[in-house]
């Protein structure tokens, strides 16, 4: 293994969420380290113009939606044409059963799958038969997903967790709390609560939402920011108007400047039922928010009860509150707590240490490989 290896990496994602980032990260991490990455990626996504800003090589393929049975085809003709050592496939959408199909086909060398989500493995008792041909190993991102796996009966020599990571240098020379409220426009008086991520039910935003009236009977200044598209959109602002609170819940939408957002909050909520790891509590590390989030899926890899947040019951609405308040009136807690979610995301979620946890995969299947096991 002297040689740098060449990867292919297949990201089916519209939109620069955190799957997506993650796979950035990791091609540039890559090639600075002496491998080469090829991104294969639906042509319009936001994934594709941001490979080729910054410089890296990108594939495009024409198709997005129902049309997954397709992506098999552009991952064949890519794996004949590019000749990796190794098709990693990052998205649970296409990739990993139309996209291994592909690669198979095409003889792929080997065949990783990373799994982001602590789904159970579809269930079928020929699901694991059909990952065991498609794919050489997988990638879990949190000791969460690599339970569910090893639940599915996948066997423990063919995981690995990596955990997901967050590049520190996007929330570096940020503005102050004071200078990023003025430019969003947000009174310097207010405790700002933020929540990011995609409008859906296993989100659980509507938890937050149902908690604010209890929090503002203890902090009358709580101004709530939700970040994100989805189909619950409107559902979720008819509940805030429903409970008198609609003039305290702003939806922002998608935004680019989560960063920015981030800055400007005191306090970031994560309301996920489902959830690999949550990169956004990484990102809120990072700018040295505290947490409140519920104790589910992967929040607890990243969020250290009492020292870097809070983590609270499922879908308790009355503990949320209380946590939340409890953060928004005790500024020194914040700040104490916020210090220590940066240097926890320093040492435990930095980009490298993911990207190194990646090669190391990739060198032992490609060896496995070599020797025809």
């Amino acid at each position: 293994m002297r040689r740098g290896l060449k990867i292919l990496h297949v990201e089916c994602g519209a939109r620069l969420r955190g799957g997506a980032r993650q796979v950035l990260y990791l091609a540039e991490g890559l090639e600075r380290r002496g491998h080469k990455s090829v991104i294969l990626c639906y042509r319009h996504s936001a994934i594709f113009r941001e490979a080729k800003r910054r410089g890296l090589k990108v594939r495009g393929y024409p198709v997005w939606g129902l049309f997954w049975p397709l992506v098999g085809w552009y991952v064949f003709k890519a794996v004949r044409e590019e000749r990796p050592d190794i098709v990693h496939l990052h998205s649970r959408r296409g990739a990993d059963t139309w996209g291994a199909l592909g690669a198979r086909l095409a003889h792929a060398r080997a065949v990783v799958i990373s799994r982001r989500v602590d789904y159970r493995l579809y269930p079928f008792p020929w699901t694991w038969a059909r990952l065991r041909w498609l794919c050489d190993h997988i990638i879990a991102v949190s000791e969460n997903i690599k339970r569910v796996l090893l639940k599915a009966g996948v066997p423990e020599e063919r995981i690995t967790v990596v955990r997901s990571a967050t590049n520190l240098s996007r929330f570096e020379g940020l503005p102050t709390k004071e200078e990023a409220r003025r430019r969003l426009g947000i009174p310097s008086e207010a405790k700002v609560v933020v929540s990011v991520g995609y409008l859906q039910p296993r989100k659980g935003q509507r938890f937050l939402i149902r908690a604010v009236p209890s929090i503002l009977r203890e902090v009358p200044e709580a101004l709530f920011l939700i970040v994100g598209e989805g189909p619950l959109k409107e559902r979720l602002s008819k509940l805030a108007r429903k409970l008198g609170v609609g003039g305290r819940v702003k939806f922002l939408g998608w935004r680019e400047d989560v960063p920015l957002i981030l800055s400007a909050s005191d306090l970031l909520v994560h309301t996920a039922l489902l959830e690999g790891i949550p990169g956004v509590a990484m990102e809120a590390g990072a700018v040295g928010l505290p947490v409140v989030a519920f104790r589910a899926g992967g929040a607890p890899e990243v969020v250290v009860h009492r020292r870097t947040g809070l983590l609270v019951k499922p879908g308790d609405v009355s503990g949320l509150a209380r946590a939340v308040a409890l953060l928004l009136k005790d500024g020194g807690k914040r700040e104490d707590m916020g210090k220590a979610a940066r240097e926890r995301v320093k040492q435990e979620f930095s980009a490298a240490r993911m990207v190194e946890g990646n090669i190391e995969v990739y060198k032992k299947v490609a060896l496995w490989r070599e020797k025809g096991q």
